[in-house]
């Protein structure tokens, strides 16, 4: 009987909490297995795997080879099972010949991928011939039990792209950028198991948390600038260097770390060529290097409780236009970030943006180009630095879940974007480029897993689809309680790995809301958002009726045109559709009669406008 008493408790609490959207059976059986929570918690059972990579890698820009050796050390936190197999992620392999690839690579890149020249598990030598895809699998001798820890012993080589510039490159003799350059121990996650999906240059990453012991040995004269903290800034840079470095540390005001005097003296580094950094519990590791950057800082307080300070760096060359005033804009950033949206103080030591090609976030490292204009450096640079808590903070699954970091990237910086560039109108180019995708054959749903939508659906559906999404959310709460239930999320998942649904019973849970009548239409179905007034049978009625026609709800504002020339707006949350009805009556003013009604405004999507318009 208690067995039966308790499979009812869960059932009963899954009914309220699941409301009504489908529920995928791998997620029905982690609420059984309680690794996850019908109201959007981790279960209490939820586990994931802590690895620990200490890894010693030579650099050499000029031949773009790179050469390390890790020590990798995984401790198996599962609760249910041994591990019998490791799986690697060898991103390099993508530049391979026949490697499936979603972006085109210019030929002149195709190399051999990653050669592992030697590895072992556990002090057992296994085979190094794994040639073909971006995930290499071990079948291990000896199992790794519960809590128990293995030690993966791994040389490796590669070359860097230098054509193909994504995300990561080899730009010049001198120059680089460096991420996916590890391997990598893949994902193990209690809904999919050993994560096998490729990576295939158009779809980002699925990494685990953890802590990371780098040694970088690059060209005399190269600096290096990287994930985490730099261990030995008194062994690598000189005097004159060091004293600017550690003053940027505690400025409110940009200091010039690296200037170009600095460099034709030769006054920046000193004949140690060895960096070393560390990295605690974060996803990923990168870094660049550059022999004739300049190199500004500063620092900025991210928690007015403890009144933490994180530093704030900018790598740029000579020859930029718009990089010198990035430093400020990243400082402007992690303060709205910190204070404002989300209201999270800001996590890392450090945020390092550098000026190398397209844009890429990497944990406290940002890669991208300047642009063609000031106000898009701006929404670059606030982009990536918006990733940091999403995927970073919180553990996404981008392969199948990139809606669920690129969209809040969109979304948490847009009004900031907004201030910081005139004539910058993110958030209504975002409307822009989803009405005029909405609604098409290649408009899926936003649950669709990522790694199936490709090409420039794929951005519609992650970025501009998803922060509208969001946006309508936010107004079907109020911004105080949507910041409310987004900071309780953040919460509940820095250092472990959301799926959708906790993003969705979170939210629930501390809305004390059924908003399934908003997830099913904007993440689970087929549609589009079109409202219209509906034209007057009588133009003496004290009424106008605002139709739904697509399935998709968003809010209501209306815009009133008086013969006295005068104007104002009425507007009506997202929330008088949640019962399911397709109209909404509203009720006209007696003193005062318009001769225009106009439905809408430039953040609201509305894939027809034309019948968003009443005349009297």
């Amino acid at each position: 009987m208690k067995t039966i008493f308790t499979l009812l408790l869960f059932v009963a609490s899954l009914s309220l909490s699941a409301q009504n959207i489908p529920i995928a059976r791998e997620v029905q059986q982690a609420y059984k297995n309680k690794t996850r929570s019908p109201n959007g918690m981790p279960g209490a059972k939820y586990w994931q795997n802590e690895i620990k990579y200490e890894i010693d890698a030579s650099i050499n820009p000029s031949t773009k080879m790179i050469h390390g050796k890790a020590k990798i050390y995984l401790t198996n936190r599962n609760l249910r099972r041994s591990l019998y197999s490791i799986k690697l992620k060898l991103y390099p392999n993508m530049y391979q010949a026949n490697a499936p690839r979603d972006k085109p690579i210019d030929s002149r890149d195709i190399n051999d991928g990653m050669k592992i020249h030697q590895i072992h598990i556990d002090g057992k030598s296994y085979n190094t011939s794994h040639r073909n895809g971006t995930t290499a699998s071990y079948s291990l001798n000896n199992s790794v039990t519960r809590d128990s820890t293995c030690l993966i012993e791994v040389e490796w080589s590669f070359e860097m792209p230098k054509y193909s510039q994504i995300r990561v490159s080899a730009y010049d003799a001198t120059t680089m950028f460096v991420g996916y350059w590890y391997p990598q121990v893949a994902v193990l996650s209690d809904l999919t198991g050993w994560d096998n999906l490729p990576y295939d240059a158009l779809h980002e990453f699925n990494s685990e948390f953890a802590d990371f012991d780098i040694t970088l040995r690059v060209p005399k004269g190269n600096v290096v600038w990287a994930t985490g903290e730099l261990q030995n800034p008194s062994d690598v840079f000189q005097r004159k260097v060091l004293k600017k470095y550690k003053q940027a540390q505690s400025s409110d005001k940009v200091v010039h770390i690296i200037t170009q005097n600095d460099i034709d003296k030769q006054a920046v580094t000193t004949s140690d060529t060895a960096w070393h950094f560390v990295a605690k519990n974060v996803l990923d590791f990168a870094f660049a290097t550059s022999d004739y950057y300049l190199f500004d800082g500063q620092s900025v307080v991210v928690d007015s409780t403890s009144m933490r300070r994180s530093s704030v760096y900018t790598a740029y060359r000579p020859s930029d236009s718009y990089f010198p005033k990035m430093n400020q804009v990243s400082k402007e950033t992690m303060q709205w970030l910190s204070f404002q949206m989300p209201g999270v103080p800001y996590p890392y030591p450090h945020m390092t943006i550098f000026s190398g090609s397209g844009g890429m976030e990497f944990p406290m490292m940002v890669n991208e180009d300047e642009g063609y204009s000031y106000a898009s450096a701006v929404n670059v640079t606030t982009h990536e630095i918006a990733h940091t808590y999403f995927p970073f903070l919180t553990g996404i699954d981008q392969v199948r879940y990139s809606w669920m970091d690129e969209g809040w990237a969109m979304f948490l910086v847009a009004e900031l974007q907004e201030q910081l560039a005139k004539r910058n109108e993110q958030r209504s180019s975002s409307r822009l480029s989803y009405e005029q995708f909405a609604g098409l054959l290649l408009d899926v749903p936003i649950m669709t897993p990522s790694f199936f939508i490709k090409n420039y659906e794929y951005y519609i559906v992650s970025y501009y689809k998803t922060e509208l999404a969001y946006r309508q959310l936010e107004n079907a709460l109020g911004k105080d309680l949507f910041r409310k239930a987004l900071q309780e999320y953040i919460r509940r998942w820095t250092g472990k790995h959301p799926m959708p649904y906790d993003f969705f019973f979170t939210i629930e849970d501390v809305a004390k809301q059924d908003l399934s009548w908003f997830w099913n239409p904007w993440f689970f179905e087929y549609g589009y958002p079109d409202l219209a007034i509906k034209p007057l049978s009588d133009k003496d009625s004290k009424t106008i009726t605002i139709l739904k026609k697509g399935n998709m709800p968003v809010q209501i504002e209306l815009t009133y045109y008086y013969r006295d020339k005068t104007s104002e707006t009425q507007s009506f949350p997202v929330t008088v559709w949640e019962k399911g009805n397709d109209s909404f009556v509203i009720i006209l003013k007696k003193d005062k009669k318009p001769y225009k009604i106009v439905l809408g405004n430039k953040l609201i999507p509305d894939t027809n406008s034309k019948d968003n318009v009443l005349h009297f």
